[in-house]
């Protein structure tokens, strides 16, 4: 009759080895000697030597140049000379005109102009020297007729500014045409010529529109 075969035991880890005495001895002193065994010495290797820097380093010497000067600004703002274009252009008196024109005869010889007389005029007067020709040619055109000097007074008087609408010329034949009794007042005056009642006043007053002495409705 066959043994049965052997019963495995419940847990593994509880299973016990016997290791010799023989063996375990061999391990203590083994383990024991791996302990106490020394380290083998590393060499030391040093720190290679860098190269040391100058640090006072000696600079080339640059010569040195003074900055240049500078022009001095002065800042002081200039007088503000603009004049207006009315200053710039200013008419001439009459009496201007005629002292111009006196100028010139002291310096001409016989009534003829010397080369530059024009010019010294112009600058003596502070005008142009285009006013200077023109005065001299109203002189030259009306000095045998009006006088010494001529007929060199301004033009500008009663040919400047806005025109009329209508003429002076064509209001005289149609106030005329209009009855005496619708010509009593300004006011019926203007409705009468159809016209503002300014016109009427404008005439009043430059002394070309009055009133008829005896009947006084307005004539013209």
């Amino acid at each position: 009759m066959e043994p049965p075969p052997p019963v495995a035991p419940e847990n593994p880890l509880h299973v016990q080895v016997q290791v010799p005495v023989s063996l375990q001895a061999a391990m203590v002193t083994e383990t024991a000697a791996i302990a106490v065994l020394p380290m083998p010495e590393m060499p030391v290797i040093a720190a290679p030597k860098l190269p040391e820097l100058a640090l006072e380093a000696k600079l080339p010497d640059i010569p040195l140049e003074a900055p240049p000067k500078l022009p001095e600004v002065s800042m002081e703002l200039p007088a503000n000379d603009a004049k207006s274009p009315k200053e710039k252009r200013k008419n001439l008196t009459d009496q201007q005109r005629v002292a111009i024109v006196h100028y010139l005869l002291a310096n001409s010889a016989g009534g003829r102009l010397k080369h530059g007389d024009m010019k010294a005029a112009a600058t003596h007067f502070g005008v142009h020297r285009a006013t200077i020709r023109r005065l001299w040619k109203l002189h030259t055109a009306s000095g045998t007729t009006q006088g010494l000097a001529g007929n060199v007074a301004s033009r500008i008087k009663g040919h400047s500014g806005r025109k009329p609408k209508v003429p002076d010329e064509e209001l005289k034949i149609r106030i005329a045409a209009i009855p005496a009794e619708r010509r009593m007042t300004g006011r019926g005056l203007s409705t009468a010529l159809e016209v503002s009642n300014s016109v009427v006043v404008r005439l009043i007053k430059s002394g070309k529109l009055r009133r008829h002495p005896k009947k006084l409705h307005y004539i013209m």
